[in-house]
């Protein structure tokens, strides 16, 4: 298909760079959207840097005539980009109108993300979450994996009353790099969860899929009726990549599905089947689930020979590991860590979550050598970096340290706001008073402390009670007041969310009346588009408290969003007045003035930013840009790599630093 063509009308555009079952739920979102809307849908199927290579050749699946019509190739997808828009750009929108002007105009919509059933305010969810059963017919496949699917239909559909599909995930997550050196608590299930369900459901005829012939194994040995797709039909004339597909079809041939939390295979087998897949914590009481995981503590007390590797064992006990501390039996898991490490796991988040067994038990210099160890690894995961700065936070404060504490927080913080280990950590700083409003980070703690989440259970390493005994803190007060400051894209986007915007508004407007809190919410106004509103709370705070650091820049903010910069300028160069001493007031002044056209008076705020400020990579980078507009690119690289040192996990500093010196060296 031509670029040229493509002009003239917009396209629902997927991609994905991991497995299977993800691209093949963007494509049935696709095929609904189109249904739907009108506008045709393209798929560029293995885009640069993709991380699956036993799908890159796409014609073992699909037939010559649906790519042809479909298909698109990495340079013209990387043409199309231009003007185009990701699908979650639209979820707030309240009738399809803007979507529809985008696409006549002839801009795309991408789909690049996890979207099980992609669904907009105006629809109606489970209406068309019940047509994806179809869809399976409308994408044209080859004529061997269509036969194929015809005799998967004749194996299961006499007999699939009483049947269940079990999806076992491992593959690539034990064995492969980057995958092994992440935690999936959501993705990987021990199997004793597995074998618990078969021995109190007894199911007729039991499919287990997985990645890992080993652990079919080990279920069959237990229930010799269970099988996998070998036992199914005939497979050997089948590439890798047609087996999976027919695996994920057989899946959703079966009456249940029973599968991890998270699993994009299973949930495209789901869709496929119009029932939703169930958990283990649908299907297992409590006591049920809590004697599976005590078969798992058995398993690692015979000896890690009792797994397939050293890593399958690693990724076990990130899940046993949490269920013993949340039964007060983390000197268990103290003592499974220890033993992972000496017997040479080297998976990345081990030493991580041996720390967190080690807080727990106030082993505090312990905790230390295996955070900073942790960190150290060049495999730790972007998130599992930010938890162990957070939790390494903690260790400090415990050791005496609340400086090194508090900034190395705020690294953890500019990196993840949102992370659930950030977010108690901090709690317990502040519970502690070890984080202050001050230089390091200026907020309104009484605004803070009058905001607080549910407990928090999803995506913790830690045990929240272990940490803090109250409610944690609502830290997107703070990335919305700092939202240029923080790094994470995902945190960002709270700033499109106009759910929680107004929720948090609502919160905010039943507290007492204080400047403060009443900026806040002028702020807040701002970002739900009632502008009036706005300037009205604003000018009445900075009217009560016109010496406030945090009144002055809210106030600050909301002119220059209504187009009167000089009045925000005043503002923020009160800012610097007040506190010559605090750094973000040097940043919020040096960004008005530059783009005000002022480049000389703002890179000497960006300058007296950097030379106040040790944890917020987002004002070295600032200055990096600004010092490389003008030409002084020695230091401009200086500042990246400062920017990169306090967020080594975020590349784009080093890159852009990297960038610049080869320019440089070109230049001379």
């Amino acid at each position: 298909m031509s670029t040229v063509e493509t002009k003239k009308r917009g396209h629902f555009i997927c991609l994905r760079r991991d497995q299977l079952g993800a691209r093949l739920l963007m494509i049935l979102n696709c095929i609904r959207l189109s249904e739907d809307f009108g506008f045709d849908y393209l798929i560029n199927w293995f885009p640069r840097n993709a991380a699956a290579p036993k799908l890159a050749n796409p014609d073992e699946l699909f037939s010559q005539d649906y790519m042809d019509r479909h298909f698109i190739s990495n340079d013209e997808y990387e043409a199309m980009r231009d003007g185009a828009q990701p699908l979650h750009a639209f979820f707030q929108d309240k009738t399809p109108d803007r979507l529809l002007k985008h696409l006549n105009g002839g801009n795309h919509i991408l789909l690049e993300e996890g979207f099980e059933v992609a669904v907009f305010q105006w629809e109606n969810e489970e209406q068309i979450a019940d047509r994806y059963r179809g869809f399976i017919k409308k994408i044209e496949l080859n004529s061997l994996v269509a036969s194929k699917m015809a005799e998967i239909d004749q194996a299961v559909g006499p007999s699939s009353a009483g049947s269940v599909s079990y999806h076992v995930r491992r593959g690539d997550i034990l064995n492969e790099d980057p995958w092994k050196h992440g935690m999936w608590p959501a993705k990987i299930e021990p199997d004793e969860l597995y074998l618990k369900h078969l021995e109190i459901g007894q199911p007729q005829m039991a499919l287990v899929f997985s990645d890992l012939d080993e652990s079919i194994e080990r279920l069959q040995k237990e229930h010799p009726n269970v099988r996998g797709i070998k036992g199914l039909i005939t497979v050997s004339d089948c590439t890798p990549c047609q087996q999976d597909f027919l695996e994920l079809y057989a899946m959703s041939r079966t009456e249940k599905i029973v599968a991890p939390v998270i699993s994009a295979f299973s949930s495209a087998a789901a869709r496929l089947s119009g029932r939703d897949r169930r958990r283990f914590v649908d299907v297992l009481e409590p006591a049920q689930i809590n004697d599976a995981y005590d078969r798992v503590a058995d398993r690692f007390r015979g000896g890690l020979h009792n797994f397939v590797n050293l890593s399958e064992a690693a990724h076990v006990f990130s899940r046993l590991s949490r269920h013993l501390a949340m039964n007060d039996r983390e000197q268990e898991g103290y003592d499974i860590g220890k033993s992972l490490l000496e017997a040479g796991t080297d998976n990345a988040f081990l030493p991580l979550l041996h720390a967190v067994n080690c807080i727990y038990l106030s082993q505090w210099q312990e905790a230390k050598i295996n955070l900073d160890k942790a960190m150290s690894a060049p495999g730790l995961w972007k998130e599992d970096y930010a938890s162990a700065m957070a939790l390494l936070s903690h260790v400090n404060a415990a050791l005496g340290d609340p400086i090194g504490a508090r900034r190395l927080w705020l690294r953890a913080f500019w990196a993840k706001p949102h992370l659930p280990d950030v977010i108690v950590a901090g709690s317990a700083l502040m519970e502690r008073h070890r984080l202050k409003s001050g230089p390091d980070l200026t907020f309104d703690i009484k605004l803070l402390r009058s905001q607080r989440l549910p407990y928090i259970q999803r995506d913790i390493l830690t045990v929240q009670r272990k940490m803090i005994k109250r409610k944690p803190v609502d830290f997107s007060l703070l990335t919305i007041e700092w939202r240029s400051l923080v790094l994470d894209r995902k945190a960002k986007r709270l700033l499109m969310d106009q759910k929680i915007l107004k929720r948090i508004r609502t919160l905010v407007a039943q507290t007492s009346p204080d400047p403060g809190f009443d900026s806040f919410r002028g702020l807040l106004q701002h970002y739900v588009g009632r502008s009036k509103a706005a300037r009205a709370l604003t000018a009445e705070a900075i009217e009560a408290a016109p010496e406030d650091f945090l009144v002055n820049k809210r106030r600050a903010e909301v002119l220059w969003a209504a187009n009167q910069p000089v009045r925000a300028i005043r503002h923020m160069r009160k800012l610097t007045e007040l506190e010559p001493s605090n750094p973000f007031g040097h940043f919020m002044l040096a960004r008005c003035l530059e783009q005000n056209e002022k480049p000389a008076e703002a890179l000497h705020h960006y300058r007296e930013a950097a030379s106040l400020d040790c944890s917020t990579p987002a004002i070295h980078a600032a200055l990096a840009n600004c010092l490389s507009d003008q030409g002084q690119f020695d230091p401009a690289i200086e500042a990246f790599a400062t920017a990169s040192a306090l967020a080594p996990t975020f590349q784009k500093f080093s890159n852009q630093g990297e960038r610049l010196a080869r320019k440089l060296a070109n230049s001379g």
